[in-house]
């Protein structure tokens, strides 16, 4: 496959030519809410909202010179964020070996997953203070952006490249996802199931046979009375379990 590069003077005219109004960038998820420990899908939609059709970087392949980012914000405005996720590309890399055609009003979707790892969603309670981590018990709106920082002509490929950045905050308001870390079922709702999740680990700390993390409420590596406390004080008024 032949790739043809752009030189830093055609670069600087295609950059000063190519607005970020020429794409929008949407985010849609598979669940309004979590208990924190299961994966959250994240679907991308890349609109051509120009007249002419645009040539991006494969966005699902080798793509050293486009940047895909999630943005995580509490309803305070601080950030958050979680240990790991399949949204963000590689910081670095060679020139992208693929590329995709966009015709006016097509749209690509991206599809993502952030927790992979199930270990949650965290803040700084002060972002000076390292020692002051938690783990996040409220919602987040969900943003991600979109960087296109050279150009990629590959042999085939048709239409005006695109080169700058596009903010799914630009498109609309940002959608909010729930976080529960005590609907230990990941089910939407705290009830007395949540509980019986609990029972059977009770006692077993990381270095344990049959430890799991899905009732580490408090991520302190063991399950205990305080993560079935936690759950119990969120159980709705008046519920008995068993």
């Amino acid at each position: 496959m032949i790739i043809k590069s752009v030189s830093i003077l055609s670069l600087a005219i295609f950059a000063a030519h190519t607005q970020a109004a020429d794409l929008s960038l949407s985010v849609g998820m598979d669940k309004g809410n979590t208990g924190g420990t299961a994966p959250i899908g994240i679907v991308l939609t890349v609109t051509n909202t120009s007249k002419d059709a645009l040539v991006l970087p494969n966005l699902d392949g080798p793509a050293g010179d486009a940047y895909l980012t999630i943005g995580l914000k509490q309803t305070n405005g601080d950030p958050a964020f979680v240990i790991d996720s399949t949204i963000d590309s590689t910081a670095a890399g060679a020139i992208a070996i693929e590329a995709v055609t966009i015709q006016p009003s097509e749209s690509i979707t991206l599809k993502r997953q952030l927790n992979t790892s199930g270990l949650g969603f965290w803040a700084f309670a002060d972002a000076n203070d390292a020692r002051t981590l938690r783990l996040l018990d409220d919602s987040v709106r969900v943003s991600a952006t979109l960087t296109v920082t050279r150009d990629t002509l590959v042999t085939g490929t048709r239409g005006r490249p695109f080169i700058g950045t596009v903010r799914s905050d630009d498109s609309g308001p940002a959608p909010m996802l729930k976080i529960i870390v005590e609907d230990v079922n990941n089910d939407s709702q705290i009830d007395c199931r949540d509980l019986e999740v609990l029972k059977p680990l009770l006692g077993k700390r990381c270095s344990s046979p049959g430890f799991d993390r899905i009732g580490d409420l408090n991520r302190d590596c063991s399950v205990d009375i305080k993560d079935i406390a936690m759950t119990a004080r969120k159980l709705p008024t008046g519920t008995r379990c068993q």
